[in-house]
């Protein structure tokens, strides 16, 4: 995960409950985690030591508000910011993501998306209200969103409703450059501007069913590409103002006449985040 922080890279290990196969086939917990300690003893001779470790009994709010929370408050701040999904087929990447939009789960059990999106749209929300209330006028926001999916070393654009399954076999027309300043971008991919929290998880599960799955042993449909989903985020806002000593009244600074008082500057700062499931 990369942020504004000391660390641009930060690792976090959570570890699944046995499902109820292993469970049936005598299958045994081989991990132990240090108390108190994001360090993972496997077996008897080895320790991994992480930024973070949940364990077993993790819950999916404690893992967001721990490892992302501070992610997208960066992104109101113009910093980028990806979390990787890394794991072999049944580890739970889907589960922790949130992109399997079981209707099942309860609010609790929402993964790391449907609550980043969630965090955005709460986060707009409250700093249109506190320019209101402050008298100042309210930040202009933008939300888009991109969804590719990789596949078979090729890129495919999951928002495009014009791809059909037969259109898998043709080339893609998206492309990825480096800029000047060595900033990844892509050319010839579908954005979908979005206004709510509903709307982008709409956009979300529709890109997610148009993903390449297939039957493996471990998971009976399984995706099988890489997926990156991403949100742009632009802001208007007015550029906040040094705070003078002594008081202000009617234009005057300090008893001396400070003349009109100027229109407030703007400044735009532009984030997006990556949501990366490997």
């Amino acid at each position: 995960m990369a942020s504004q922080g000391d660390c641009c890279v930060k690792v976090a290990l959570r570890i699944r409950p046995q499902m109820a196969k292993e469970k049936i086939e005598g299958c045994h917990v081989c991990t132990l985690v240090t108390p108190g300690e994001p360090q993972v003893l496997l077996g008897k001779d080895k320790a991994f030591t992480y930024d973070f470790v949940f364990d077993i009994d993790s819950e999916q709010p404690h893992i967001y508000q721990t490892c992302v929370h501070k992610l997208i408050e960066g992104c109101f701040e113009g910093y980028n910011a990806t979390v990787f999904a890394y794991g072999q087929t049944g580890s739970g990447k889907t589960y922790t993501m949130g992109t399997g939009f079981d209707v099942s789960l309860g609010v609790q059990e929402q993964g790391i998306i449907p609550r980043a999106v969630h965090q955005l749209f709460e986060g707009i929300q409250t700093r249109r209200i506190h320019a209101q209330d402050t008298g100042i006028p309210a930040p202009e926001f933008k939300v888009s969103a991109q969804f590719l999916e990789l596949y078979n070393e090729e890129i495919l654009d999951l928002f495009d409703g014009a791809r059909d399954p037969e259109s898998r076999s043709r080339k893609s027309n998206i492309k990825i450059h480096e800029d000047a300043s060595g900033s990844i971008y892509t050319t010839g991919v579908t954005s979908r501007l979005v206004h709510s929290e509903e709307e982008l998880l709409q956009c979300l599960k529709l890109g997610a069913l148009s993903r390449t799955t297939a039957s493996t042993q471990m998971n009976a449909q399984s995706s099988r590409s890489h997926a990156i989903f991403t949100i742009y985020l632009c802001q208007m806002r007015v550029c906040q103002q040094p705070q003078m000593n002594g008081g202000t009244e009617n234009g005057e600074v300090n008893g001396v006449d400070s003349g009109p008082i100027s229109q407030p500057e703007y400044e735009t700062l532009m984030a997006k985040f990556h949501f990366v499931d490997l």
